[in-house]
């Protein structure tokens, strides 16, 4: 009797069970979800017509990097003073997060004068 309690608790042992009446194998450690990642691709919406500054809030939202030109060559230094009249690529193309998006642009158009 005494050599099979021996060979017991060493395959015991061995498999990792416990000598313990009602002790199962231990559970895994639980696991932790993976952090949420942000998407590697996103569908371009289409920018046409709005102002700058907002699209390139939207841009800067999606991780996209932009490059504003003006269509008569004029340097863009306030962002809200201009509207969106194209952009590359088009509005429905999918983009790797971090691409470049070429906005061209126009000055926005001045309120008309009052007539004081």
């Amino acid at each position: 009797m005494r050599k099979t309690c021996v060979v017991l608790a060493v395959v015991m042992g061995l498999t990792g069970c416990s000598a313990q009446p009602g002790s199962g194998p231990s559970a895994p450690p639980p696991v932790s979800p993976p952090a949420a990642a942000s998407p590697e691709k996103v569908v371009l919406e289409s920018f046409v017509g709005d102002k700058l500054d907002d699209v390139e809030h939207a841009l800067d939202q999606l991780k996209l990097k932009h490059e504003a030109v003006s269509g008569d060559g004029k340097k863009v230094l306030v962002a809200a003073n201009w509207t969106v009249t194209g952009q590359d690529p088009a509005a429905g193309t999918e983009v790797k997060t971090g691409s470049t998006i070429r906005l061209t642009v126009a000055e926005a158009a001045s309120p008309a004068p009052s007539g004081r």
